[in-house]
Parts: structure tokens; C-alpha cells; sequence
């Protein structure tokens, strides 16, 4: 079976969820085909894909051009208008804010070499942006709503979340090293000095003493994304900070 089949039938698939519910007979059919379909390759099994399933119409958040649709009132239907009500240009930095959570103390150490990745961080993304005429949002989420429709479309994704992978990879591994005595480290205290140098990277992007962009002429929004190279170690330090107040 063709990608391009198998993805009809998980649009159908779709479909039948938001107008008949996930439990319906047209949806578990539709389930059941798929489930074959992606086996084909092993069992042999030739699948049909049922005529009397496919869509006559389509949920207006699938954003089908060129065949009937329908304002759909599903939860998925609702999300979506209220997300396409949402202007992330206009989210100002002022309404950001510092979590204390994840301020944690020997932070400081990592502040110089941190600025200096901070800025290189920015200069990278604000290419990009500016190249693409993207957001960040849609840079490190691989989610794009800015570019232009039509055949050209898929390969700019690629390019886009292809240099966002290099950028990724390159500052996690300036992030993973802490210097040429690192193999002297005890695990605990490998932990204790990533978790120390994510608390930087999250201060000097959201903190009050560097809330501004050190690039920030060169960027069409500020740029957030930095510390979250490190989210793991982010993520731990909010949890002991959660696991203490319960």
C-alpha cells in the first residue's frame, strides 16, 4: 500500500472520529484497515480501503483546500479555533516571568560562558527567522504556519528543522561539557553541576537581570528557546523542588 493511501485512510479515520466518535463502527473499521495496511508489507495482505468510509466532508481544522467542509464542534474542532485566536507575535516579554523553582544556587559560575552562548544562540535563530520569515514557535517546534502553501512547502520544513537539529546538537554538547576534569566527577556530581549550569541558561533568558535579548536588534521576537537545550535537567530540578513541597 502507497503512503499516500494509507495517509487517505487516516484522514478518513479522522473524519469518522469527529463526526461518529472514536468507538463508532466507521472508526474501529477504519482502525482495523489501518492496522493492516502498516503490516501489509509482511503479511502480504492486499487491504481495501472501504469506499462507503471515505469523507464526503472535512472537519474545518484539518484546513482542506479544494473539497467540501464543516465547522466541526469536537473538542479538536474547538482547540483549534481558539488556538488560531492566538497571536504569538503579540505575546509581549514582559509577560514572561521567572519561575523560582528553577533558580537554584551555584548557577553563577556558568554566567560568563553562558552569555556568550546565549548570544551565539540568538544570532543562529534570528538567521533563521529571518531567512524563513518564521517564529521561533515554529522553529524549535517543527509546527509552521508562516510559509507559503504549495509544492515548495514540505522542503522548506525539512531545511528549517534540519538547522535547528545542527543548532540543537552543537549547544547541547557546549552544555555537556564542563571542562577537562569531568571524568574526575562523581555522577552526583556530574547531576549537580548540570542541573547548576540549566538553572543559568534558564536565569539569563527569563531572569529580571537579563530578561532583555543580547541580540535583540537583530531578532523579531525575544528569543526563549535556550535553556530549554537543557529541559531534562530543568525538568529534574523542578520536580525535587515539587517533590519537597508535597
Amino acid at each position: 500500500m502507497t503512503e499516500d493511501k494509507l495517509g487517505s485512510m487516516s484522514n478518513a479515520h479522522l473524519v469518522q472520529v469527529d463526526q461518529n466518535g472514536a468507538r463508532s463502527y466507521e472508526s474501529l473499521k477504519l482502525a482495523e484497515s489501518i492496522s493492516k495496511a502498516l503490516d501489509c508489507s509482511k503479511s502480504g495482505e492486499h487491504v481495501i480501503f472501504p469506499g462507503n468510509l471515505k469523507p464526503k466532508a472535512y472537519p474545518h481544522y484539518m484546513e482542506k483546500t479544494g473539497v467540501k467542509t464543516y465547522i466541526s464542534g469536537s473538542i479538536l474542532g474547538k482547540l483549534y479555533d481558539q488556538v488560531k485566536e492566538l497571536n504569538v507575535d503579540e505575546l509581549s516579554s514582559r509577560e514572561i516571568h521567572c519561575d523560582p523553582d528553577l533558580v537554584i544556587s551555584g548557577a553563577e559560575s556558568f554566567k560568563e560562558e553562558a552569555l556568550t552562548y546565549k548570544k551565539s544562540y540568538d544570532l543562529k535563530i534570528a538567521e533563521i527567522q529571518h531567512l524563513y520569515s518564521v517564529s521561533e514557535v515554529e522553529i524549535v517546534t517543527g509546527n509552521f504556519w508562516s510559509l507559503p502553501k504549495g509544492n515548495k512547502q514540505n522542503s522548506l520544513k525539512q531545511k528549517i528543522m534540519l538547522a535547528y537539529e545542527n543548532i540543537w546538537r552543537e549547544f547541547r554538547s557546549y552544555f555537556e561539557y564542563l571542562g577537562p576534569d569531568i571524568a574526575d566527577f562523581s555522577d552526583r556530581e556530574k547531576q549537580t553541576q548540570y542541573e547548576a549550569k540549566a538553572s543559568c541558561w534558564y536565569q539569563i533568558t527569563y531572569g529580571a537581570e537579563s530578561t532583555r535579548p543580547l541580540l535583540e536588534e537583530h531578532a523579531q521576537e525575544k528569543i526563549l528557546s535556550f535553556p530549554w537545550i537543557a529541559v531534562d535537567y530543568l525538568c529534574c530540578t523542578k520536580k525535587q523542588k515539587s517533590d519537597r513541597l508535597s
